[in-house]
């Protein structure tokens, strides 16, 4: 009963203080006052984590580690599917290829300047509009400072190379948009300015900032026009992961981005970024970096939120014609972006709709309006009416979700396709800024379709006079991807594989059982229609094709002069007559841009016709619930006892009262008496809440709700800048690290908003103001070569702590590294790696070293040489290479986890999650070989990415779209390793999907009242979570006692201390998850702050006693002593959980009645770790001491 009546009260507290959130965010003034909160909250994180965080990739070092990755050509479609062809090429082709060596010695300062203002201008006027990721003063001070007045003194050299590098590539991608009808003439240029400017991306992409992010999209600009240049899908995936670590992805909130030119600016930036992702991913049916879900952010131009948009916003009000285009195109975007993630990867129908059928309709009714009043204003050849039809393609397509699509969807399609070739064969054939890489996919998958249906269900397009018009249109598809190869040259590929597929398909009749190969080839076309995004076994069964020969180089053109460069006419020709205005993909629609905005489809429902639960939040539902729980009140103990009738009256029943004793009932749970008194001022406080909700009437009245609890972080970057010019200083967008809002720091940030006159301890302040950066004497040490007898017991302890708990070698591969970096004559031969066996060293003497301080250095020292010997080619088409670069890449995250400041882990993360996700969808006849090796490194990365986003607060790729997979929790053996490595999986896993659903409530509640799906997720997620400690706990004690009991063998019983810590401590921390969503039985955040701190004691207590290299080891049969390896996102774990437990109660931790243990306990544990730089916490203990101490302020 009484548990019961906490749990409501709890309840009831949740929706208030929603409530009074959505209040506070309705009424919002033009002029905002400071976020007190905020600010102090920042200056106490700058101590912690400013100077211990990195910023760069790896601090200190500009080197790219994925730059091969990143600058390898896209992949041409079919995307991950090896055809006649080679599937990865060692020389790949250009499309300026012809003139290369006329432009080998060419840089942007041969442009003539008024090339340079012409191209810069056509940038501006034609390209710009459409990707804003730069102010207008920015780009005129970078333009400039580069062309202009570039001998300037004293200007900073990274703003220098800044320069240079946006207004080659600005040039690079202008050029493109000339008509010359040499095109591979244009294209040479292009690529020259490309590689010109290039020489500065290490230094550039090293630093985590907005001008980091603004390059990365200039790349991936150029890569749409000439995909030759870059990886589209690795850069998009970066540009992504850099935006959500500076909080683009997040609204910037008035009272901390008071400026509001800044906050536009990064609102514009976001949904460049967002479009740009969403095209790659579109195009090539990959998962998008970021979910819909997560994103919070307003759109630019003072349109509002994205639902406005989608429902029909008034964009007329938008008084600039190129802010509308941006917008229409931004619309059109977010509605492929929701077809893609419905149709391809499982996102769930919204509840109003019902089924995915009425889905369909809603979103045809929306396309249909739109392409309505694409029409009625824009030419009819643009690219919105081709996005259109893609529209059209993607939703009436046979996909995982309903493979046997009616015929009037088939019909829908087929016309849709034909359209589509034929708006973008138009558009090739205009010249200027095509954009290759989403027109050769699309039509590409325009052309899959239209095979499907003329194999398929060649009748019902008979019936609908389509079957020639389709066969025409296929004809026409190849001509058009041979064009389209001048400009991406592995597209003669694609279009050889059409031929193909139609030769096969015409040899091979439905019904017709042709060669072995031939039936092969038809069935990759199937797949290619229903499965476009899995990794299908049919995949690996079709045999890799005998290679290519390679093809000669090109000879170059005849009748050209080779100094043609020099000649000023061909430049004067060149802007003066090549061109192309208002005609590109890029450029303003005719008729002023006025474009007639979609009616929303459905009926406008208030929230309560769509939020009503069972629950019931008014003062009358609360009322008959109460009346049922007095009702079921037992007997007192005193009644019960004399065996005489209870009158169960509140607070006393009528005997105790006559008596003036205490009336206490026994609660069952409890197992103890609980008086009568506590369960009526628990009922009193639920009727004076329940009357203060208001109505789910009332309440739909706020047009936007910010999450129940919980604000953001936005730590700024004061590191790693040198102070700029003023001129700089006024254009450059300050750069901020982001912590969600439900992290350590978004929870301190909480904290503090109920303490309005919070001061800042006198140490803490003296300490903010002598914190100066961390020095590094790895510099001023001598070191020898590490002799094997210190190697071996460093590999030891990298097996038993780094490699059991982030498993990513086999034991038997650390002996092979081992031996073949000290004898490398040994035979059998060894392959010798040193990269893997320094960052082996430097994470085994970087756990050693916090028992042996004096390690930190040799760890520094050999992860300084692996950096510096890290390979700069990859061979793509090897997957044996690939999976290496994988566990080289975890291995770098790891070391990064456990000394932040070395690097930054979460864009190491985000490139090891693309990586991964390339492989999987990646065929190739060496799986079967390393499948078990794979699936470790996939459970790893799952487990890496788990801690790192959860304890960012930020939303994570991983979890798009996914679910469980059978094959990554079968076992391959019965090590400890393979044990641990599973079921971290499956936590891990099921923490991200809460952790995703409590970003996805907190950005996206539309009713505080829709509370019965919300509770029974809860308690879905509280029973999986129950179920996977119950089995990690049968699964530790036969582990610990396989030889003895853990009484007798002091190991074993070590080895089960530590595996049930390290088991509790995931299960409390999913527990408070889950109560971050709603308030759960077995949640009390009391309760959870005790567990959390146990476990993490224990596990730091073991770390310091068993984490050296003179541990002596287990006797045969009884295992290792593993080690934990503690890391900061550990540490935030125990401040986070400390908070919210001090939020919930006013406790002090000394003295004082209400005396809490759990958080005596967390503020043992916050001392304990402060005094490691690595975990992030200095200078927050005594915040923590004097926030828990309730003191009177």
């Amino acid at each position: 009963l009484l548990q019961h009546l906490e749990h409501r009260l709890a309840e009831l507290q949740r929706l208030k203080s929603a409530s009074a959130d959505a209040d506070d965010h309705g009424s919002v003034d033009e002029v905002h006052e400071a976020d007190v909160a905020h600010d102090i909250a920042a200056q106490l994180a700058s101590i912690s984590i400013t100077n211990n965080l990195s910023l760069s990739l790896f601090q200190g070092s500009a080197i790219l580690p994925h730059k091969s990755k990143l600058f390898y050509p896209s992949e041409r479609p079919p995307l991950k599917i090896p055809v006649r062809g080679i599937y990865h090429e060692v020389n790949p082709r250009t499309a300026g290829e012809a003139y290369a060596s006329q432009f080998s010695s060419f840089n942007s300062q041969h442009v003539p300047l008024n090339v340079m203002e012409r191209l810069f201008r056509n940038y501006t006027e034609e390209i710009f509009p459409r990707f804003p990721c730069f102010s207008e003063a920015e780009l005129a001070y970078h333009f400039n400072h580069a062309c202009i007045d570039s001998a300037e003194p004293g200007l900073f050299r990274v703003q220098d190379a800044l320069s240079r590098f946006v207004i080659s590539m600005t040039m690079a991608i202008s050029a493109l948009n000339s008509k010359n009808q040499d095109f591979r003439k244009v294209a040479a240029l292009s690529e020259a300015l490309h590689t010109d400017a290039m020489k500065y991306v290490d230094e550039l992409l090293q630093e985590c900032s907005i001008s980091a992010l603004q390059c990365l999209i200039l790349l991936i600009q150029l890569a749409l026009l000439l995909p030759q240049t870059s990886n589209l899908w690795y850069l998009a995936g970066e540009a992504m992961r850099l935006a959500v670590s500076l909080g683009l992805h997040q609204e910037p909130e008035p009272r901390i981005f008071r400026d509001r030119a800044h906050a536009e600016q990064r609102r514009r930036i976001f949904w460049v970024v967002y479009q740009l992702d969403r095209i790659v991913s579109i195009s090539g049916g990959c998962p998008v970096a970021l979910s819909d879900e997560h994103i919070t952010t307003r759109l630019p131009y003072d349109i509002g939120d994205v639902s406005d948009l989608v429902e029909g916003a008034d964009s007329k009000r938008v008084s600039n014609p190129k802010e509308r285009q941006f917008l229409l195109d931004l619309q059109v975007c977010i509605m492929k972006s929701e077809i893609q993630a419905t149709q391809f990867f499982d996102r769930p129908v919204p509840s109003q709709l019902g089924s995915h059928d009425d889905w369909v309709q809603q979103m045809d009714l929306r396309t249909q309006n739109l392409s309505h009043g694409v029409s009625a204003h824009v030419n009819p050849h643009s690219s919105l009416v081709a996005s259109y039809h893609q529209c059209q393609i993607m939703l009436h397509r046979p996909c995982s979700r309903n493979i046997a699509v009616s015929e009037a969807s088939l019909v829908s399609v087929v016309k849709a396709a034909v359209e589509l070739i034929s708006l973008d064969g138009k558009a090739a054939e205009s010249g200027g800024i095509v954009m290759v890489f989403e027109i050769g996919n699309r039509i590409f998958q325009a052309g899959m379709l239209l095979l499907y249906a003329l194999r398929n269900h060649a009748t019902k397009l008979q019936r609908a006079s389509l079957a020639d018009i389709a066969t025409a249109s296929l004809k026409s598809l190849s001509v058009l991807l041979n064009n389209l190869s001048s400009r991406w040259p592995p597209l003669s590929d694609t279009a050889s594989y059409i031929n193909e597929l139609i030769e096969t398909n015409l040899r091979n009749p439905l019904g017709h059982n042709g060669s072995h190969y031939d039936m092969q080839v038809l069935e990759e076309l199937d797949c290619l229609v229903t499965q476009r995004r899995i990794h299908s076994i049919r995949h690996r069964n079709i045999p890799f094709p005998p290679p290519k020969k390679p093809t000669p180089s090109p000879s170059e053109p005849e009748n050209i002069g080779r100094d043609f460069l020099k000649d000023e006419q061909w430049w004067t020709d060149f802007i003066d007559q090549d061109f192309v205005t208002n005609e590109s993909c890029f450029s303003l629609p005719s008729g002023g841009g006025q474009t007639a905005s979609s009616p929303s489809s459905e009926p406008n429902e208030t929230r309560a016709e769509r939020g009503r639960d069972t629950m019931g939040n008014n003062a009358c539902d609360l009322e008959r619930e109460l009346d049922v729980i007095l009702d079921a009140i037992p007997s007192c103990s005193f009644c019960r006892d004399r065996r005489t009738k209870c009158q169960r009256q509140l607070p006393a029943c009528k005997e105790c009262a006559r008596t003036s004793r205490e009336c206490l009932i026994f609660d069952p749970i409890l197992k103890a008496n609980v008086p009568l008194r506590r369960v009526e001022l628990l009922i009193e406080e639920l009727k004076v809440l329940a009357k203060q909700i208001p109505s789910p009437a009332r309440s739909s009245s706020n047009t936007q709700q910010p999450p129940a609890s919980g604000n953001p972080l936005f730590l700024p970057l004061q590191r790693g800048a040198s102070p700029l010019s003023e001129a700089v200083a006024c254009i450059s967008l300050s750069s901020t690290v982001f912590f969600g809002p439900w992290s350590s720091l978004g929870c301190l940030r909480d904290q503090l908003q109920h303490k309005a006159s919070y001061k800042l301890p006198t140490t803490v302040r003296t300490a903010m103001r002598n914190t100066i950066p961390t020095l590094s004497f790895q510099s001023l040490i001598s070191f020898q070569p590490l002799p094997e007898s210190l190697a071996a017991p460093i590999f030891n302890l990298f097996s038993r702590s780094i490699n059991t708990f982030f498993p990513i070698f086999q034991p038997q591969t650390l002996d092979i590294i081992l031996i073949a970096y000290y004898h490398p004559n040994a035979t059998p031969s060894r392959p010798h790696n040193t990269p893997l066996f320094n960052l082996i060293i430097a994470l085994g003497a970087q756990i050693s070293s916090k028992t042996t301080p004096s390690l930190f250095a040799l760890a520094e020292h050999h992860f300084q040489n692996a950096v510096s010997s890290l390979p700069t080619t990859c061979a793509h088409a090897s997957r044996t290479e690939n999976v290496s670069l994988l566990q080289r890449t975890l291995l770098i995250c790891v070391y990064t986890l456990l000394e932040p400041r070395a690097g930054d882990v979460w864009r190491h993360l985000g490139f090891a999650i693309r990586l991964f996700l390339d492989l999987s969808h990646r065929p190739s006849m060496e799986e079967d070989e390393d499948h078990g090796v794979f699936c470790m490194l996939t459970r790893t990365l799952y487990t890496l990415e788990s801690h790192v986003s959860i304890a960012f607060g930020r939303p994570s790729l991983l979890v798009i779209g996914d679910d469980l997979r059978r094959e990554l929790v079968e076992k391959s053996g019965n090590s400890l390793q393979d044990e641990i490595s599973i079921s971290s999986y499956q936590v891990s896993l099921l923490k991200m999907q809460i952790h995703s659903t409590i970003l996805n409530r907190g950005g996206n509640i539309s009713v505080i009242h829709e509370t019965q799906p919300l509770r029974e997720m809860c308690e879905t997620y509280r029973q999986s979570l129950d179920s996977w400690f119950a089995r990690w706990r049968e699964i530790v004690s036969p582990t610990s006692s396989a030889s003895a009991t853990p009484s007798s063998t002091p190991q074993s019983h070590v080895l089960k201390e530590t595996l049930l810590s390290w088991g509790s401590l995931h299960y409390h921390h999913g527990m408070s998850l889950i109560t971050t969503l709603w308030p759960t039985p077995g949640g009390d955040p009391s309760t959870i702050c005790g567990g959390v701190s146990n476990a993490g004691l224990q596990l730091v207590r073991h770390q310091q006693l068993f984490a050296n290299l003179t541990c002596e080891g287990a006797p045969s049969g009884e295992g290792d002593v593993v080690v934990f390896p503690c890391e900061w996102t550990m540490a935030h774990l125990v401040l986070q959980v400390g908070l919210r437990a001090m939020g919930e109660k006013d406790k002090s931790v000394v003295g004082g009645k209400n005396e809490d243990p759990s958080l005596a306990l967390c503020f043992s544990l916050l001392l304990l770790l402060e005094a490691d730089d690595s975990k992030l916490l200095r200078g927050l203990s005594p915040v923590f001491e004097r926030l828990s101490a309730n003191v009177s302020l």
